[in-house]
């Protein structure tokens, strides 16, 4: 019985390694094709490329900011500062607009406008 738990054990552990060999090497080619997506993205997209979108606390900040005043236009009062649900409300109603905003606000820059022109051409 010893003896079947034990060579039970080696053939399991065997398959184990030998799964965990091919999810490594699977790996290793994802991040290759991912590699190759990235190049290829900042070979296309070029002066775009170096875009970030406003990062959370600023996505944050900004919805809340448009919350607010929308609320106030339409004479209702807005979730406190101090409402854990201020941010998911903000950024579910406003979330796309500051993106954008921040987009178009990147795009405006006048020396990355003319590079991004002189790219399109």
């Amino acid at each position: 019985m010893l003896v079947d738990y034990a060579a039970s054990r080696k053939l399991y552990g065997k398959r184990i390694q030998n799964e965990i060999d091919e999810l490594k090497r699977r790996q290793k080619d994802l991040e290759i094709e991912y590699s190759k997506i990235d190049v290829d993205l900042k070979s296309k997209l070029c002066p775009l490329y170096v875009y970030e979108e406003p990062s959370i606390n600023q996505l944050n900040i900004e919805a809340y900011k448009l919350y607010a005043e929308d609320c106030k236009s339409k004479g209702i009062t807005a979730l406190t500062k101090l409402h854990e649900m201020r941010f998911q409300k903000a950024i579910e109603a406003f979330g796309e607009i500051v993106k954008e905003r921040y987009f178009v606000k990147y795009l405006n820059n006048p020396a990355r406008k003319e590079n991004i022109e002189n790219y399109l051409k």
